[in-house]
């Protein structure tokens, strides 16, 4: 009994994301079962309901204050599915109350839709604590990611990441958000020669693709004008990009994208990632203010694990125009489109 009374009261320590989902389940399913069967069970037994949900609701919030510890997030924010989740509670207690043959002759299916979308809405927010989305503003992702893209982060937090993992990450000093690829790990020496990126002194492999083509023009609310290799393009021609499939030394491979041969950033000075640090650049490799510049510079220098927000799963919606919805601008081939 005590065992089960921690498990449903104790708040400290992590929580994985898979546990986390399982309880979530769990309440989804006390939540719909209870409301079934208020409306098909007779009063005795539905009166039992409230404090089964009760107790299933006090471990999905201990589990989800866990959760939160472990993506380096203060356990307070479980306040905000407090909300949501009282109107669930709320809709549950009218579908238990004794209802009068007069004015209720039988199962109130508008009630039960109601009930229903209110328990959806509550589900929705709750895993706005596990993902967070984002809107693509700059070109320094493409290919991977195109203005108007938006994506979604998992909550993951601080932790190992393997080389090549697409992050979202907090400026170091500024707080801003930006999306990003791990090149190097804690340990490890990266340097750029020609372009081409050294880890440990042993060279990544480029593979030459078909160009990269885009239309000149305005892209995304801030209206960006995108830098084309075979400048100068006027607006409404093709704008191309020299495009490469990079496999890193342990076999990760991604496309990336070069907009001129012996640029500035394609020749640098050996980097020894600290511990406790990443070394991170954008897709986009000339077009991107990452860890190959320092921060005085306007770069991200090293990049904190601490400063780590999460892993981007996958593009889930994407505008080429200025404003979402113009549904005559989306791209619906990259809805719903997994990260590489």
């Amino acid at each position: 009994m005590s065992r089960l009374l921690k498990a449903l009261f104790d708040m400290s320590g992590t929580a994985s994301r898979r546990k986390a989902l399982a309880a979530l389940a769990l309440l989804i399913g006390a939540i719909v079962l209870g409301i079934t069967v208020a409306e098909l069970a007779p009063p005795g037994i539905s009166r039992f309901l409230l404090p089964v949900v009760g107790l299933v609701s006090i471990y999905w919030w201990a589990t989800l204050v866990r959760r939160l510890h472990d993506a380096g997030r203060s356990g307070l924010w479980v306040l905000t599915t407090f909300v949501p989740f009282l109107g669930v509670i709320a809709a549950l207690v009218i579908v238990l109350l004794p209802r009068r043959a007069a004015y209720d002759p039988g199962p109130n299916i508008a009630r039960s839709t109601g009930t229903g979308a209110m328990a959806l809405l509550a589900v929705l927010f709750l895993l706005r604590v596990f993902w967070q989305p984002y809107w693509v503003p700059s070109e320094s992702g493409k290919p991977t990611f195109l203005v108007g893209d938006f994506i979604v982060v998992r909550l993951t937090g601080p932790g190992d990441y393997p080389r090549g993992s697409v992050i979202a990450l907090q400026h170091p000093t500024n707080g801003s958000d930006y999306i990003d690829r791990i090149i190097g790990l804690a340990g490890d020496r990266v340097q750029l020669r020609g372009g081409v990126p050294y880890i440990n002194d042993v060279a990544a492999v480029q593979e030459p693709l078909a160009p990269f083509t885009e239309v000149m023009g305005p892209q995304g609310p801030s209206a960006m004008i995108p830098r084309c290799s075979n400048s100068p393009v006027g607006i409404g021609q093709i704008c191309e990009k020299y495009r490469l499939r990079e496999t890193l030394p342990d076999g990760t491979s991604f496309e990336i994208l070069s907009i001129e041969e012996g640029g500035f950033s394609d020749d640098t000075d050996i980097f020894t990632v600290p511990e406790g640090y990443v070394f991170v650049m954008g897709d986009n490799r000339d077009n991107s203010n990452d860890s190959r510049f320092a921060v005085v510079a306007g770069g991200l220098g090293f990049v904190p694990t601490s400063n780590i927000i999460g892993k981007v799963d996958r593009v889930i919606f994407s505008s080429a125009g200025r404003s979402m919805l113009f549904f005559w601008t989306w791209r619906p081939d990259r809805f719903f489109k997994a990260v590489e």
